[in-house]
């Protein structure tokens, strides 16, 4: 049986993705505006979208099934790389009502869900590589 602690990560990573598509759903005119004012085919952002859903899906999927350490650790820096970008944004989008609020929301979330890979026993199922004691 997984940890607790490894079961809310989980739940909180996928609640942070699905936080994450309300707030682009919320902004894509947005986006896709800001993808053809960059140079590129609207269609960059779906795929980019597509692209980085499915690499978060994966990361949990190895930390949380698998109990990959180095999906861990990816996850991590994706997120401590995404804080340098987002907060700066939040500030700015707090203005605007729901979409910052939504922002927030989804940084906290991820923060709540980062912090139950780090706790002693998260560090445990990362040691033992995702397998449990047999009852």
């Amino acid at each position: 049986m997984r940890p607790a602690s490894i079961l809310y990560f989980e739940r909180l990573a996928i609640l942070s993705i699905l936080a994450g598509m309300v707030f682009t759903w919320i902004g894509w005119e947005g986006q896709v505006a800001g993808v053809r004012a960059s140079g590129f085919s609207p269609a960059v952002a779906p795929l980019t979208l597509g692209f980085a859903l499915a690499i978060l899906l994966l990361l949990i999927f190895l930390i949380s099934r698998r109990g990959m350490a180095v999906a861990k650790w990816i996850f991590v820096a994706l997120f401590a790389g995404g804080l340098v970008y987002s907060v700066p944004q939040v500030l700015e989008a707090l203005d605007r009502g729901l979409v910052g609020l939504l922002q927030l929301t989804q940084l906290v979330v991820q923060g709540m869900a980062v912090y139950f890979l780090f706790t002693p026993e998260a560090n445990d199922w990362f040691r033992k590589g995702g397998r449990t004691e047999a009852a």
